[in-house]
């Protein structure tokens, strides 16, 4: 963020701060739901540890074990 938007490490940290509060605001008020809670996620992936390519097969590959389980279960 600090390059892309020319701001200095602390315009950044700040920024993103009041970006992720005004996402959270927006989605107790909109959706009802906390996203803090981290029962409603499936799954969460550090792509930073990860990298983009793992990150993606991953979660392609869990999708399609969620989906298999779900026919299985005569759910989808």
């Amino acid at each position: 963020i600090a390059q892309i938007r020319r701001f200095s490490p602390s315009e950044a940290a700040e920024f993103v701060s009041e970006r992720d509060k005004a996402r959270e605001e927006f989605l107790a008020a909109k959706l009802g739901v906390d996203p803090g809670d981290v029962s409603q996620y499936d799954m969460v992936i550090n792509t930073s540890q990860m990298g983009v390519e793992a990150s993606a097969q991953l979660v392609a590959m869990a999708a399609r074990e969620k989906q298999e389980y779900l026919r299985s279960q005569g759910m989808a």
